[in-house]
C-alpha cells in the first residue's frame, strides 16, 4: 500500500507533496508520487506528428517526476511512476485502484486563498467517486517545515456509519502519531448533544489516547468547522454522503464545502470504511 500524490509541477502539486510527505509518515507507508500524461484527441489514429506530441507528453511526465524527486531529497521515502495516457482524475484513480492505495492526495486550485482549500477541476472530479481516502492540502502547506510534528487530528463527527468511519480513520492516524483526537459535532442546540457518549465513543476507538469533545454551535454545520480549523488543527477527518457506492469518495454538502473552504488539510474517508490500518 501507498500514499499516491498527483503531481503536475505547479504550486497546488508541490503543497500536495507537502501534504503527501507528511500523510506517508503518519501511516508509516511509502509515498508513490504519479504525474499522469494525457490522451490525444485524435483517438487511435495517430500520424507521426501526434507520436511525437504523445513523446513529448511522456518526456514532460518524466520532467515533472524529476522535479519532485529534487523537491523531496532524502526527506521521504518514496517511488515515482508516469502514468497514461488518461485525464488527471482516471489515471489516478485506476492506479490508486491497483495499489490498493491508502490515500489520493492533491493540492488546491490556484484560486484558493492561502492556507485555504479550494480544490481545481482535476481535484473535483478525482473527488467524486475515488477508491479510497483523499486528502486535500491548503495553498501554500508546501512551506510547512519538513519536520513539524502533528499535535491535533480532529474529525467532524455525525451519529452515523460515515461518522463512526472517519472517527475510526482519525484514532488510528492518533495512535500512530500520538496526535490528540479532537471530535467535532455542531449543533442547534448544545444541550441535545450527550457529551459522554461521545468521550467514551472517542476512547473505545482509540484506547490510551488523549482525546477531546467539541460541540459547535451553529446551523451552518460546514461554517462552523472551517471556522474552528483555523486554530490548532493538523488534519481534519471527515466522512463521504450516507449513499452511494461502497468504497466510494463521494461528497455530500458538508464534505464539499469543508474541501473548499477549511483552513488546514482535509482527509474524506469513502463510504464503507477507511483503508488505512
Amino acid at each position: 500500500m501507498s500514499v499516491l500524490v498527483g503531481f503536475d509541477d505547479t504550486l497546488c502539486g508541490h503543497d500536495a507533496l507537502g501534504l503527501g510527505r507528511l500523510l506517508s509518515q503518519l501511516v508509516l507507508e511509502p509515498m508513490l508520487v504519479a504525474a499522469v500524461w494525457p490522451e490525444h484527441d485524435t483517438g487511435l489514429s495517430l500520424t507521426m506528428h501526434d507520436l511525437q506530441w504523445v513523446g513529448e507528453q511522456r518526456q514532460r511526465a518524466q520532467e515533472m517526476l524529476e522535479t519532485a524527486r529534487t523537491i523531496l531529497g532524502d526527506s521521504a521515502t518514496a517511488d515515482y511512476q508516469i502514468v497514461g495516457p488518461a485525464s488527471a482524475p482516471a489515471g489516478l484513480h485506476s492506479l490508486a485502484e491497483e495499489l490498493t492505495a491508502s490515500a489520493i492526495v492533491v493540492g488546491s486550485g490556484a484560486d484558493a486563498a492561502i492556507g485555504r482549500l479550494s480544490p481545481g477541476s482535476t481535484s473535483e472530479r478525482l473527488l467524486h467517486g475515488a477508491p479510497c481516502p483523499v486528502a486535500v492540502a491548503p495553498r501554500g502547506y508546501r512551506f510547512r517545515e519538513v519536520d513539524a510534528t502533528v499535535r491535533t487530528v480532529a474529525v467532524a463527527y455525525v451519529d452515523s456509519d460515515e461518522g463512526r468511519e472517519a472517527l475510526e480513520l482519525a484514532a488510528s492516524i492518533g495512535q500512530r502519531t500520538g496526535a490528540h483526537l479532537l471530535v467535532l459535532t455542531v449543533t442547534e442546540r448544545p444541550e441535545s448533544v450527550a457529551s459522554e457518549q461521545l468521550a467514551n465513543e472517542a476512547a473505545e476507538a482509540a484506547p490510551g489516547l488523549a482525546s477531546s469533545v467539541e460541540v459547535l454551535t451553529g446551523r451552518d454545520v460546514a461554517a462552523a468547522l472551517a471556522k474552528r480549523s483555523e486554530h490548532e488543527i493538523d488534519l481534519l477527518v471527515c466522512g463521504s454522503r450516507g449513499y452511494g457506492p461502497v468504497r466510494s469518495v463521494l461528497l455530500g454538502g458538508v464534505s464539499r464545502r469543508l474541501v473548499r473552504t477549511a483552513a488546514c488539510p482535509v482527509l474524506i474517508v469513502p463510504r464503507g470504511g477507511p483503508r488505512p490500518s
